[in-house]
């Protein structure tokens, strides 16, 4: 899930908060009446070639409007240059895919987000289909192209993007990943009035040749103070992934950043319970959390991550708790560093 900061408004969301999950069964009738919103009703056609953002744009509204609709994406490849699903809606809001959604590779395209849901409380999004990114393929474009604008591989990196207004409750599971960046929490901290993060779970997913796994960011100087709180990872399986766990608090993409401060993000209460599998670094689990606000309450349990068929190991600086038990890998972290 992911909200573009070019979307931010002033709005106010609805005071109960609903889950939002991703991947899980959703309704398809209420009291009846048919909630379905088919894309190909609205002029959708799986050709992979021409650009279906209005289908999509106009299914959704139809889904919004509706008490508990579902948008459907039927078998077949559809291209998507982009969309911002936008609520509040007035119901639990679906969107179940089992085709295949595949974004331009055109590099000129200046926008933050590939596919982002907005202000949708109670939001489920569903099904077999695949998110094709072609984030590889934007970012080679850009070689030579004058004010490229790659595409960020939105749909290969399921990002939590915390804006102005607080997010909670968000369950991910059933999630197969790769390539591309993976589950991120943030990037958090890079504008003003944005507020705090909590009851994150992420369950039963598989990520695959990703270069992150499990991974929280924030910048450092931060231009806002929130707290990210209750986040569970748990039974991830991970295959040749770098990094598969990161809390990140200098991050600095492309990095030019001076880091000349700490981030003021506070991060507490973050557990990782069963991460499992094959690490493209010697290096499985790095915790960089910021001097000024050390993280706590940080939680490593039944961890098996090993590097071409040996032990990984981790880094860790200004955090407390980290690994409970002994019977894991890795077990401790073997040395305390500054940042990055």
């Amino acid at each position: 899930m992911a909200a573009a900061p070019s979307e931010r408004s002033d709005d106010e969301v609805a005071p109960a908060k609903q889950a939002t999950t991703i991947w899980a069964a959703m309704p398809g009738d209420v009291h009846g009446q048919s909630t379905n919103f088919i894309v190909t009703d609205f002029g959708a056609v799986a050709d992979g070639a021409t650009d279906r953002r209005q289908a999509f744009l106009d299914a959704w509204k139809s889904a919004c409007e509706a008490d508990g609709g579902v948008v459907s994406v039927p078998q077949g490849m559809f291209l998507v240059s982009g969309a911002a699903f936008e609520g509040p809606c007035n119901g639990q809001t679906g969107f179940s895919v089992d085709g295949t959604v595949v974004a331009t590779d055109d590099p000129t395209i200046d926008q933050d987000y590939w596919i982002s849901f907005h202000k949708v409380d109670g939001l489920s999004v569903s099904g077999y289909g695949v998110f094709v990114g072609n984030g590889a393929s934007s970012w080679s474009s850009c070689k030579g192209v004058k004010e490229c604008n790659p595409l960020p591989p939105m749909p290969q990196e399921t990002t939590a993007y915390l804006g102005e207004k607080e997010v909670g409750n968000v369950n991910i599971s059933g999630v197969w990943c790769g390539p591309g960046h993976s589950i991120s929490i943030g990037s958090l901290g890079k504008y003003e009035g944005e507020e705090d993060v909590s009851g994150i779970t992420v369950r039963n997913c598989t990520l695959t040749n990703t270069d992150n796994g499990l991974r929280i960011k924030t910048w450092a100087p931060s231009l806002s103070s929130t707290v990210v709180s209750d986040v569970t990872y748990s039974d991830i399986n991970v295959n040749n992934v770098k990094n598969p766990i990161i809390i990140d608090q200098y991050y600095c993409p492309g990095g030019s950043c001076s880091h000349e401060g700490e981030s003021s993000v506070a991060i507490k209460g973050v557990k990782f319970i069963n991460i499992r599998g094959s690490s493209a670094t010697e290096t499985s689990v790095n915790i960089q959390c910021s001097k000024s606000y050390p993280c706590q309450d940080i939680e490593m349990r039944g961890l098996e991550l090993t590097f071409d068929g040996q032990p990984t190991t981790a880094l860790c600086s200004s955090a407390d708790g980290i690994f409970q038990g002994t019977d894991q890998v890795p077990s401790q972290c073997s040395s305390q560093y500054p940042c990055f």
